[in-house]
């Protein structure tokens, strides 16, 4: 009864035709699927640029349970970063407006696990993975999210981390924008295959990090 309670709906919503190009792509979906990503990288050792917002909005680095809940309730929730990420130490860093939350950043370091490739990577000491920054959408295109994920990077360079990184795939042009004014560069193009069961990496995020920092050593 239930089965046929969601064909019905999704029959309303957009036809035949819709439900049918729905159910090919979940099928495709779990025989094959693939991502792309830029890995950029910041220099926590160059001195970072002061983002101004106006005034209201506070940055808060204590608040995880309460960031947490946020991320759950509106934003990108993934339990296998919440479960590898706490014990950790993660950083789940809020923006609030008036003391109401309207944003958050999620950064890694040690252990971390990337929704996109479905597993966890060692990353080297000293080195952080900014997961993800979002901004409540009533509130964008006012600088916050530079502003967050800068402050983020300041917090960073106070703890002795070196460098952060960030992948970003190719279309997200806002979100490479926004890293690029901060001061991360582009290093390298990373893609992820799953075909049946089996997934690869064209190249390992570790190796590639561990390139580049020895370069800068």
């Amino acid at each position: 009864m239930e089965i046929y309670s969601k064909i019905k709906s999704n029959y309303k919503e957009g036809g035949v035709t819709q439900l049918l190009e729905r159910s090919i792509n979940k099928a495709s979906y779990l025989v094959f699927h693939t991502n792309n990503a830029y890995w950029f990288r910041m220099d926590l050792k160059e001195k970072i640029k002061n983002m101004q917002v106006r005034d209201g909005f506070h940055v808060h680095f204590n608040r995880t349970g309460e960031t947490i809940q946020y991320i759950k309730d509106f934003g990108y929730f993934y339990p296998m970063e919440i479960n590898i990420g706490l014990p950790e130490g993660h950083l789940f860093t809020s923006l609030k407006h008036n003391d109401k939350i309207i944003g958050y950043n999620k950064t890694g370091y040690g252990n971390v696990y990337i929704q996109d490739f479905k597993n966890a990577f060692k990353f080297p000491d000293n080195i952080a993975f900014a997961y993800d920054t979002f901004i409540d959408p009533k509130y964008r295109n006012q600088n916050l999210g530079a502003f967050l994920l800068n402050s983020v990077c300041e917090n960073l360079k106070g703890l002795g981390y070196k460098s952060v990184w960030a992948h970003i795939p190719p279309w997200n042009i806002a979100s490479i924008s926004m890293h690029q004014k901060l001061g991360f560069k582009r290093q390298q193009l990373i893609s992820y295959f799953w075909v049946a069961g089996v997934s690869w990496l064209t190249k390992n995020p570790v190796e590639l990090i561990q390139q580049v920092e020895n370069a800068f050593c």
